[in-house]
């Protein structure tokens, strides 16, 4: 089934708007595969529930941002929002987001739900290069929003430079969202949390994502193969 992608600027001060013609520059080849690869991921402790994004990594798991968890106590119920319909899950994996902010969760096995038939996401080879176009896609919104690499949050690594960070804000939600690369139709990060620093000129806004490769190694940490 295609679903009409919803091109959605999720920075805090922004709007949304509604696009279905072709344009390059709009869409990229299995963006209809892609928002139909996103979920939400709701934790709830009593009356109050907070939500985050997640993404399909296979027809078994669902990358999110661990940092969703914290503050959370014992007995919270865990579930994930996908096609309009609700299902308990559960976390197979997570690390300290102090450290690395990465949860895998794996839906109740009782229940009949999987990724877009064939569906398995693509990681990329690279990392992203300051100032790269890229997708962010939000469960939390059931959206496909446009962004940068920042160039604020770039690093050195094997003697390339690369950017582990968002160009601005973003609403509360989207957190756990998969970032993609443009070019590439391949996913270069998970975003994490705000970042506000100064450089002298003026304060500068970004947004941190956890980079690709430090995805790779937490999925081979924990044995999970896509």
């Amino acid at each position: 089934m295609k679903n009409t992608a919803i091109f959605c600027t999720i920075f805090t001060l922004s709007g949304c708007t509604f696009s279905t013609h072709n344009d390059s520059n709009l869409t990229f080849e299995g963006t209809s595969d892609l928002s139909n690869a996103i979920v939400r991921v709701d934790i709830q402790e009593g009356n109050v529930t907070s939500s985050g994004s997640g993404t399909w990594l296979n027809d078994k798991y669902i990358i999110t941002a661990a940092h969703l968890w914290n503050g959370v106590k014992p007995g919270y119920k865990l579930t994930v929002r996908y096609l309009s319909h609700v299902y308990p899950a559960k976390i197979y994996a997570i690390e300290n987001p102090s450290n690395l902010d990465l949860a895998v969760l794996v839906v109740e096995p009782n229940n009949i739900i999987k990724s877009p038939e064939g569906w398995r996401v693509k990681l990329c080879d690279s990392m992203l290069s300051p100032a790269e176009p890229v997708w962010v896609a939000s469960g939390m919104y059931n959206s496909i929003s446009g962004s940068y690499a920042s160039p604020d949050s770039i690093f050195l690594y094997k003697g390339r430079t690369g950017s582990h960070g968002l160009t601005g804000y973003y609403k509360e939600g989207v957190s756990g969202s998969s970032v993609f690369m443009r070019s590439e139709n391949c996913m270069a990060g998970i975003v994490s949390m705000k970042d506000k620093s100064f450089d002298m000129i003026s304060d500068v806004y970004k947004t941190d994502i956890v980079t690709v490769d430090m995805i790779r190694k937490f999925l081979h940490d924990n044995k999970i193969i896509i």
